[in-house]
């Protein structure tokens, strides 16, 4: 339970939540702006949590703590809430929350998301988040990631003030993709909700619902699955 594997993937998700209900097979989550649903496959991690999960409050606290101990066993008492983190030297015993007072969602979003139309689809590997990353370090004034085809498919960072017509840019091209219907289109994510995400390969679909006419992203792995808000 909590293996090196689990305590890594961890981590870089705490950007998005620090509150998780932790299960087996699936953990869900959602950020505190309601921009971001993710899931990631627990039990491709090796993970046997129970059925009813193990709430934890504050992640990043939880994770400092089982990693004080080297090589801990890691122990979970269902009835007193209580995680054992020890090996032959050290012990520690934490108490974990109350799943009443953690908002979880329902894996149906990420269902119902991915069987909308697909319109753009490319590779978005971690190089292309690093190099957002610090552009955006940079160019602080830019807010928005947008993603846009007219001729290349370009994903790029700008601002979202449509009356600042001169402003910074940085733009970088995608060569190798799938469009459907997406060209000459644009759209605009959030620069927050979009780079705190764990810098890793995805796979990016750009899916429009036409009944409701509105675009979300779908960024997925074998591990994570994100559904990603955009701005209407």
């Amino acid at each position: 339970m909590f293996n090196e594997k689990s305590i890594a993937i961890i981590k870089s998700l705490i950007p998005v939540s620090n509150q998780f209900i932790f299960r087996t097979p699936r953990t869900n989550f959602v950020d505190e702006y309601k921009q971001v649903v993710g899931s990631l496959n627990t039990e491709l991690l090796g993970e046997n949590f129970p059925e009813e999960g193990i709430a934890v409050y504050d992640t990043s606290t939880f994770i400092n703590t089982v990693q004080l101990i080297n090589n801990p066993k890691i122990e979970y008492d269902p009835e007193s809430h209580v995680v054992s983190i020890h090996n032959d030297v050290s012990k520690i015993k934490y108490l974990t929350s109350d799943p009443s007072i953690i908002e979880e969602v329902d894996y149906k979003i990420i269902e119902s998301t991915k069987k909308v139309q697909t319109v753009l689809e490319f590779n978005l590997n971690k190089d292309v988040f690093n190099t957002l990353s610090k552009a955006s370090g940079v160019l602080k004034d830019l807010d928005t990631i947008v993603i846009s085809k007219n001729g290349d498919v370009v994903i790029s960072l700008d601002t979202n003030e449509s009356f600042n017509k001169i402003n910074n840019k940085f733009e970088l091209k995608i060569d190798d993709y799938k469009d459907n219907g997406f060209t000459g289109k644009e759209i605009k994510i959030p620069k927050e909700s979009f780079l705190k995400l764990p810098k890793m390969d995805y796979t990016l679909e750009v899916k429009y619902n036409e009944e409701r006419d509105a675009y979300r992203l779908i960024l997925s792995n074998k591990l994570l699955e994100f559904v990603v808000s955009v701005i209407q």
